[in-house]
Order: structure tokens, then C-alpha cells, then sequence
């Protein structure tokens, strides 16, 4: 049994989406680390289409795939930080 279209917005609005509004039935969804709008299309109660649940997942993969490179991005330009502070507190003024 598909799930509902209720389900897929939570799944969306629990990982950081957020809805930009839409016209009639459409929610407008969108985040910071994904580079596409999903669009949910139908009344809350009503059964999900296999290609909502495909665009769902793929706008999940894609936001934790981004977080995880910022992630590391993050990390390595505060331990470039932390190196280049240990550089000028040795370097004699």
C-alpha cells in the first residue's frame, strides 16, 4: 500500500523542507542543500503515485549528500583555521 501524501510532507518537513506555498491541491516545497523544488500534488488523505515517492527520496538523498560535503567543508577550513593561528603565533614579530 503506497503511502499517503500526508506521510511524504512529513518525511520532507522533518528533513528541513519547507513549503513555499502552491496554487489548488500543490505544495511547493524547498530547501537550502537541494538544488530542485518537489512539488506534492493531491489531498493529504489521498494515496501517494509512485513518482511523488521517487522525487521524495531523491530531494532527501540529494539534501544529505550536500549536508554531509558542507559537513566536511566545514571541517576542513576550521582545522585550516586552527593551522594558519598556530603558524602566526610561531612566526616572531
Amino acid at each position: 500500500m503506497p503511502p499517503k501524501i500526508r506521510e511524504l510532507i512529513a518525511q520532507l518537513e522533518r528533513n528541513g523542507f519547507v513549503n513555499r506555498g502552491g496554487k489548488g491541491s500543490h505544495r511547493n516545497y524547498y530547501h537550502r542543500f537541494c538544488s530542485r523544488i518537489v512539488t506534492i500534488s493531491g489531498k493529504e488523505g489521498s494515496d501517494s503515485q509512485k513518482y511523488q515517492e521517487k522525487q521524495v527520496t531523491a530531494a532527501l538523498e540529494e539534501v544529505r549528500r550536500n549536508e554531509k560535503k558542507r559537513l566536511i567543508y566545514i571541517r576542513r577550513s576550521f582545522i585550516g583555521a586552527k593551522k594558519m593561528i598556530a603558524l602566526s603565533e610561531c612566526v616572531p614579530s
